[in-house]
């Protein structure tokens, strides 16, 4: 007669195993199916509106106060580019365009009175 014991523990070290590796497998395609990008304002004042259109997916932020960040996800299969435009409060309009990206990547873009400035890192 065969040990249960012993078939119950190697069937709940096979389940486990397996949802281990799903679980990783998720992790990864979720991490690299999207670019994080964050907006810091270092403009005049407050950011009324910012637009960021990539190849396959954009996002709308309302607002970022002076001296704020905020961070979106931006879903990226692959390599793209990306641009973004922000308004300012004044109405005065401030784009950033054709800018190259790859799944995973983490960005900074920096919004000024006078342009935005982009950035590549990995602590954002």
């Amino acid at each position: 007669m065969p040990n249960l014991n012993l078939i119950f523990k190697r069937t709940l070290i096979t389940l486990l195993a397996f949802l281990a590796t799903i679980s990783l497998l998720f992790a990864i395609f979720y991490h690299s199916s999207t670019v994080r990008v964050n907006v810091v304002n270092n403009s005049d004042g407050e950011i009324s509106n910012i637009v960021i259109v990539g190849t396959e997916d954009s996002v709308t932020i309302q607002s970022i106060e002076k001296n704020k960040s905020k961070k979106v996800k931006l879903t990226m299969h692959g390599e793209g580019t990306y641009s973004i435009r922000a308004t300012l409060s004044s109405g005065i309009t401030i784009t950033g365009d054709g800018r190259y990206i790859e799944s995973g990547y983490k960005v900074q873009d920096t919004v000024t009175s006078k342009g935005i400035e982009h950035e590549f890192g990995l602590f954002y």
